[in-house]
């Protein structure tokens, strides 16, 4: 009997919290600032600004968008062309999926980053633990704290990097070591990678091509003062 009373009180214990906790937003502005929500969905033309408190996943679909600059994600999936932009707060996955184009910067902080099937990622800054390309999706790496990169199936992945140096046998993932710096800040970056994924990747602009820019300009220069 007393058994039969404890299971009760924790199914009703249990529906009551699943009952207070899913979020809907259909459309309007909203702001989620404190307190924690379970399941947080945002629909059709819906937007918001997530600046605080903690939310187990957020679901946008339909062309919805959020600003993301501070709190507590634990899952965020985009699907159905959303955007996002995440400048603060702590993600613990976060998924760009459909036609959703996310953009990642300074103060942001996010474990697993995953551009899928024709999602767009540009990444600005922040700290990322590991990107995981799938799909068809492209990620755009201007600057970040980033420790690990994985690239799989048609996914493209664009490095802005000054100068960059790839040891195919370093890393702890079986795809080698890249290092080098961010074209536009110059941070030094070390990035593992995982096996395959360096045949995804391009080097905007290449290195080789600063090179002949730059001698192209010098000759033609030269040309130009040469002449009278």
């Amino acid at each position: 009997m007393k058994k039969t009373v404890i299971l009760t009180v924790v199914v009703i214990l249990v529906a009551g919290g699943r009952a207070n906790a899913d979020l809907l937003w259909e459309s309007g502005h909203h702001v989620f600032s404190e307190g924690y929500e379970k399941i947080v969905t945002m629909n059709n033309d819906a937007s918001a600004d997530i600046t605080g408190g903690r939310i187990g996943a957020l679901m946008m679909n339909n062309l919805a968008k959020a600003d993301v600059t501070g709190g507590t994600i634990s899952e965020f999936v985009m699907s159905d062309s959303t955007k996002a932009n995440v400048s603060g707060g702590w993600i613990g996955i976060m998924a760009c999926e459909d036609t959703s184009i996310s953009n990642i910067y300074t103060g942001s902080t996010i474990e697993l980053l995953r551009p899928d099937i024709s999602g767009v990622t540009n990444v600005y800054g922040g700290d990322i633990d590991q990107i995981f390309a799938l799909g068809s999706s492209v990620a755009n790496i201007y600057d970040a704290s980033l420790s690990k990169l994985d690239a799989v199936n048609l996914s493209e992945v664009n490095l802005h990097v000054k100068n960059y140096h790839y040891n195919p046998t370093g890393g702890s993932y079986s795809g080698g070591l890249l290092t080098g710096n961010w074209l536009g800040s110059g941070n030094n970056f070390s990035i593992e990678l995982f096996e395959g994924t360096i045949d995804h990747i391009n080097f905007v602009p290449e290195p080789c091509s600063f090179i002949l820019l730059t001698l192209s300009s010098f000759i033609l220069y030269k040309r130009k003062n040469n002449v009278r």
